[in-house]
């Protein structure tokens, strides 16, 4: 029978992240349906960082 895991704020790096924000992973295909929510909140964020970075000019300096 499997364990699940919710992720929590620990599981996830404090830093400023010198590149792109990592996407979620499932810890063993364990973790809620709340990580695939949080997947595809990762990968809308990181489309617009990478529209940002591709198009400084569009955003000012």
């Amino acid at each position: 029978m499997l364990t699940y895991y919710h992720l929590k704020e620990i599981d996830y790096v404090l830093v400023f992240p010198a590149g792109l924000d990592p996407v979620p992973v499932l810890i063993d295909k364990r973790t809620f349906f709340d990580a695939w929510i949080m997947n595809r909140m990762c990968v809308m964020v990181r489309n617009i960082e990478q529209l940002i970075i591709d198009n400084p000019d569009l955003f000012g300096d």
